[in-house]
């Protein structure tokens, strides 16, 4: 894999397939400015502006031994857009080689809900959320502009205290 391999993804997917991992308080810190994936979204990247002073950086989130996805490397803040942004393209290429054991952090064990969906009358698409884990795995055009509505209906799910 090489940096042409990265492609860059909507909030809207990044928020379904880790926007868990956000604290709470992180837009006082930093504003998102592009997400990233590589490898079939199993290495995510995340395009930052510091709000304190200014300057840029990325962080690299991938999956822990539960799938969870967990920030696993931040880079150097730097005044240059074009090279934090090269920086975080070259990591998330970096880290698309390295073995699931680099990714472990030791946390808690989730139990996930497998749902299955009906895409485009024929496919099947999985959708797995929870409180802590959320992904659409179809690639087609109808997914790509369902994600959106998806995550709208599994949050109001949650916000309704629906079990997941």
């Amino acid at each position: 894999m090489d940096v042409n391999d990265i492609k860059e993804i909507s909030k809207t997917r990044f928020d379904i397939l880790a926007g868990y991992t956000r604290l709470p308080g992180a837009f006082l810190f930093g504003k998102e400015l592009a997400y990233f994936s590589i490898a079939s979204d199993r290495v995510l990247g995340v395009f930052i502006r510091d709000t304190t002073d200014g300057d840029y950086a990325g962080i690299i989130i991938g999956p822990d031994e539960y799938s969870q996805y967990r920030a696993v490397d931040v880079k150097t803040f730097t005044d240059s857009i074009d090279i934090a942004k090269a920086e975080l393209k070259q990591s998330l290429v970096e880290w698309s080689y390295r073995p699931d054991s680099d990714f472990y952090q030791g946390g808690p064990k989730v139990e996930r809900l497998d749902i299955f969906i009906l895409c485009s009358g024929i496919a099947i698409k999985s959708f797995v959320p929870c409180s802590c884990y959320a992904r659409i795995i179809c690639e087609c055009k109808k997914c790509r502009r369902a994600d959106d509505a998806l995550f709208r209906r599994y949050r109001r799910q949650l916000r309704k205290g629906f079990p997941i």
